[in-house]
């Protein structure tokens, strides 16, 4: 194992010595192990939350544009407006209904979706 020295404001070296001492770690190698860690699984959950979020739109854009296709949204509309307030009104009515557990979050977001819709509509 390589050996790394790091240099502390009294602060951040007392903050340390209290994470080691109430958490169980045996040293502040092993916690700033952790740390590390926990940053790279961080790094890799946010790459596969890109990853999904970019399938997510791409799937809205075709959608988007099958439907002005199909004569159901203006020609004029500004397909990437839609994509991203859909995206937006998506992601709020998520939060909203899960995260909030909002009992309204259903019923808003229905009347948001068609009013955003009403205003794209051939």
């Amino acid at each position: 194992m390589s050996t790394m020295n790091i240099s502390l404001p009294e602060t951040l070296k007392s903050f340390v010595d209290e994470q080691v001492s109430s958490r169980g770690f045996g040293t502040s190698s092993e916690y700033v192990r952790e740390l590390i860690r926990k940053d790279q699984e961080r790094l890799h959950l946010r790459e596969l939350l890109l990853a999904g979020v970019s399938r997510w739109r791409q799937a809205l854009r075709r959608s988007v544009l099958q439907a002005q296709e199909a004569g159901h949204l203006r020609a004029d509309a500004d397909l990437e407006q839609l994509v991203f307030e859909l995206d937006g009104l998506f992601t709020a009515l998520v939060r909203e209904a899960r995260f909030l557990r909002n009992p309204e979050a259903e019923s808003r977001g229905w009347a948001s979706y068609q009013r955003l819709i009403q205003h794209y509509k051939a």
